[in-house]
């Protein structure tokens, strides 16, 4: 997979972090419209004194093939075992001090990135951007009714897509998800999978030290997935750390004339929209802090 390291200016070894994008075929860059907010956290986390590797994930660089050989893509192949292998590619950077690696994750690829810490065996911190809980067709069906809820929103194809989840989602609890096909792109074995994962449950078990962050403005990853994480990490006093950022979204920013109070939407993130500097200073303090 093509990726870039970015390394800041001076004399290392520096700390050293793993980008991981969120779900589907992202690029290094995670590009929203004409937001990279991974290449913004590259570029901040240089300015504050840590390296970073970030990559093409394997399903945009080999997407064709991947359909074309019919194999079953779980977040095995999707996000862990490519984050591991980018680990070791980081640690053998003469740049980096292999004794301060962390997991930077941002959505699927925060809510994994205690499987992926433990995994690699080389990676003490993590942070967490929009960690989910919840589980993953539990959150699309409640992005749908945030949406269809909002003003101008509500058309009957919104209302569509809605009712077609909401079917597809009751199906697969009622064991039956193979028989209504694919829910919004991706197979039913690719959630049964990740519900088998248990991130909260590593997390809470293991040594790895998590910070996790989230924004006030987030409509896809709520306080209710803030709520579980803080409920599930109790035992660990010390270990983890739960931020909330005022007026920030899922992209962890806050367009130039949005209010902090006004609801978000998926418009939103069509505006320009550079990865808040409060952001980028937590991600920073909690790796340098691994010293």
């Amino acid at each position: 997979l093509p990726g870039t390291l970015t390394v800041p200016a001076g004399s290392g070894p520096f700390p050293g972090a793993v980008l991981v994008a969120g779900s589907g075929p992202q690029d290094r860059d995670e590009t929203v419209g004409p937001n990279k907010p991974l290449r913004d956290l590259a570029l901040g986390l240089a300015s504050r004194g840590i390296a970073s590797v970030r990559y093409d994930k394997r399903t945009l660089v080999h997407g064709e093939r991947l359909l074309a050989s019919q194999l079953e893509v779980t977040v095995e192949e999707e996000v862990i075992t490519d984050a591991v292998a980018a680990v070791r590619v980081l640690a053998h950077e003469p740049a980096v001090d292999d004794a301060r690696l962390a997991i930077v994750g941002h959505s699927l690829g925060a809510t994994l990135a205690p499987l992926i810490a433990t995994r690699s065996g080389m990676v003490g911190r993590v942070v967490m951007l929009a960690p989910a809980a919840r589980s993953l067709d539990q959150v699309i069906v409640d992005q749908l009714e945030y949406i269809t809820s909002l003003p101008g929103h509500g058309a009957p194809q919104e209302r569509q897509l809605l009712e077609q989840a909401r079917a597809a989602v009751g199906a697969y609890r009622r064991g039956n998800g193979d028989a209504v096909g694919q829910l919004l792109g991706a197979p039913f074995a690719y959630y049964r999978d990740l519900e088998s994962r248990d991130p909260v449950g590593t997390l809470a078990r293991s040594s790895t030290q998590a910070l996790l962050l989230f924004g006030s403005r987030d409509y896809q990853v709520t306080a209710q997935d803030r709520e579980l994480w803080q409920r599930a990490l109790r035992g660990r006093p010390g270990a983890f750390e739960i931020r909330e950022l005022p007026g920030l979204n899922h992209l962890f920013a806050l367009p130039a004339g949005v209010a902090e109070t006004q609801l978000s939407a998926p418009e939103e993130y069509a505006l320009v929209q550079p990865m808040s500097a409060a952001a980028i200073d937590a991600t920073a303090n909690w790796i340098h802090r691994g010293r």
